[in-house]
C-alpha cells in the first residue's frame, strides 16, 4: 500500500480519544455522574467508527489495485485477518466464562439469545446481526 496510517497522526490522536471517552461512559454508567460529555460517551463510538472509515479510506483507496475486484478481495481478506484472530479470542474467553460460570449469564436480559449455542456459532461466522 502506498500510504500509511503515520500520515494522520492528528486523527489518530482522536481516535485515541474517543476509546478513552467510550470507557468512561462505560466506567460511570449508572453511577449519576453529572458530567455531560461522560454521560454522551455513546457518541464516541459512532466518532471512532467514522474517523476509522476515513482512516482506512484514505490509507486503503488511495492505491490503484484497490479499483479492482481482486485488490478489493484482498483487502477485505486484510482487514479480516487483522480482526478475527481477535474476534476469536475473545468469544472464547466469553465461551469459557458463559460454561464455568453459570450465573454470569443469568444476569443479563435474553441469556439464551445473548449467550446460547446459536448466538456462538452466529457470533463465530460473524453473522450475529443477521
Amino acid at each position: 500500500m502506498s500510504n500509511t496510517p503515520s500520515r494522520l497522526p492528528a486523527l489518530t490522536g482522536i481516535r485515541g480519544l474517543t476509546a478513552v471517552w467510550v470507557v468512561l461512559f462505560h466506567t460511570f454508567q449508572g453511577s449519576g455522574t453529572s458530567i455531560r460529555i461522560i454521560d454522551m460517551g455513546y457518541a464516541g463510538v459512532d466518532l471512532f467508527f467514522v474517523l476509522s472509515g476515513f482512516v482506512l479510506s484514505h490509507v486503503y483507496f488511495d492505491d490503484r489495485q484497490i479499483s479492482t475486484l481482486a485488490g478489493y478481495s484482498r483487502f477485505l481478506g486484510v482487514r479480516l485477518a487483522r480482526i478475527y484472530p481477535l474476534h476469536l479470542v475473545a468469544l472464547c474467553c466469553l465461551g469459557i466464562i458463559v460454561l464455568v460460570l453459570p450465573g454470569f449469564a443469568d444476569a443479563y436480559p435474553a441469556a439464551q439469545q445473548r449467550f446460547g449455542s446459536g448466538a456462538f456459532i452466529a457470533n463465530l461466522f460473524l453473522v450475529q446481526n443477521w
